[in-house]
């Protein structure tokens, strides 16, 4: 049974997130009508993009950004992040399935979601570091690159399902920073064109659509 939780208005809650979040201001809970400015306003107090988009960010920025923002740093400019739909998360799912079955008893791990790759130019310390991204999808075999934070340096394979609105963005950007940083295997996949993928696991990526 869940402990008593009393009864706190969204102002009393907002307060009580403050003391427990270190003064980090809770968005989600303010008033509609001043969330906006709130928002604004905490901003304009530290290095973010939505406030200095043409400014150079590294990972130690990019940590103090609110959680309910998703955004990648490459060579220090900043790419906000949007939401995978559902035929993208399905296959995302469908493919990490197939690949954990894969590697299973092997030391390579398979990550999806909200997982961060550093890709340092050298020996920098992760605090330093202006190139963070969150690939759809990441195996990684060598274990000393892992830690609490996620993955710090290049990992075996890196999978990107495109959309319409980051099509440009991983076809070419992210094509060029890959190999720079020499990753081993970039996979693309598109729902419009499942050849890419091999034609054994193709089915299993993409089931039916149902009318």
């Amino acid at each position: 049974m869940l402990p008593f939780v009393p009864s706190l208005s969204k102002h009393e809650w907002s307060h009580a997130l403050r003391q427990a979040q270190g003064e980090r201001l809770s968005f989600t809970m303010q008033d509609s009508t001043c969330n906006g400015e709130i928002r604004r306003q905490r901003l304009r107090n530290m290095a973010h993009p939505l406030a200095s988009p043409d400014a150079k960010y590294t990972y130690a920025d990019l940590s103090s950004w609110p959680d309910d923002e998703r955004w990648e740093l490459i060579e220090g400019k900043a790419y906000a992040m949007t939401t995978p739909n559902r035929w993208h998360s399905l296959v995302s799912t469908n493919l990490a399935r197939i690949l954990t079955n894969h590697f299973h008893g092997s030391p390579c791990e398979v990550h999806i979601g909200n997982f961060g790759i550093r890709l340092p130019k050298g020996q920098e310390k992760d605090e330093e570091v202006d190139t963070v991204v969150i690939p759809d999808l990441v195996v990684v075999c060598d274990q000393s690159k892992l830690d609490e934070r996620g993955c710090r340096g290049a990992p075996e394979l890196i999978v990107e399902i495109l959309s319409p609105s980051t099509a440009a963005h991983d076809q070419l950007r992210k094509l060029n920073l890959y190999e720079k940083h020499g990753v081993k295997e970039y996979w693309i996949i598109t729902g419009r064109h499942p050849d890419v993928v091999h034609p054994e696991i193709r089915k299993a990526l993409w089931p039916p659509r149902h009318p």
